[in-house]
């Protein structure tokens, strides 16, 4: 008997008027448009963020006359260590970046460029080079030979030069950031969704975090 009292008191109370709330007609809708369909709302460009200016950075004078400024002695030195070893070998160009000197040889006819390859040690010790020396063997799309040398005075890239470059201020790039200069001194800009995989390796010291925190404030700049 209580069980069937609880039933048809929750009924009773399902089906009182206080519950019911019945749907209202047209015509006592007071809302102007209330029956028309919902406005789609077009997403409009937020154009209210304003990059921080480039005055807060460092401006850090580049002088690219500066770049490798002893490669002429270099140039001779590295011509006698392979005239020791039969190589008679010729600096035909010389390309000066801010941290990298490239030598460009002329090899002799019948002479392989592999050869200069195994002669690293001599030439990092004639160039007198703390940091060693990188041998491409052959340049890509030459037939020449290219070491290159770190230099003892490397220039320093600073990141405000950079974001105001031409490269960076004109890329239609989605998320764009700055990463330096190559050996030929040009700006390089990347785009980060365009990048499948990137790893930032080196040494203590070597700059790690200054270029991770590089890529933080080149999206700063460039988006909101």
């Amino acid at each position: 008997n209580s069980r069937i009292s609880r039933d048809l008191s929750s009924e009773t109370s399902a089906n009182s008027p206080l519950n019911f709330s019945p749907k209202p007609t047209p015509e006592q809708i007071s809302i102007p448009g209330a029956l028309n369909k919902p406005k789609k709302y077009k997403q409009e460009k937020d154009d209210r963020y304003n990059a921080p200016p480039t005055n807060l950075l460092i401006a850090r004078p580049d002088d690219p006359s500066s770049y490798g400024s002893d490669y002429e002695e270099k140039s001779k030195a590295l011509e006698m260590i392979l005239s020791s070893f039969k190589i008679d070998a010729k600096v035909t160009d010389v390309t000066r970046g801010p941290s990298v000197t490239q030598y460009e040889l002329a090899m002799p006819f019948g002479i392989s460029v592999k050869r200069v390859l195994q002669y690293d040690g001599d030439i990092t010790a004639a160039l007198r080079s703390k940091k060693g020396v990188r041998i491409e063997a052959p340049i890509a799309g030459k037939n020449a030979v290219g070491v290159e040398v770190p230099n003892d005075t490397p220039s320093t890239v600073g990141l405000r030069e950079l974001l105001e470059s031409p490269e960076f201020t004109n890329t239609k790039a989605v998320l764009p950031f700055a990463v330096g200069k190559n050996i030929y001194g040009e700006t390089i800009i990347k785009s980060l969704p365009k990048m499948v995989h990137m790893l930032v390796a080196g040494s203590t010291g070597s700059g790690k975090s200054v270029f991770l925190h590089s890529i933080l404030l080149s999206l700063m700049y460039k988006c909101s």
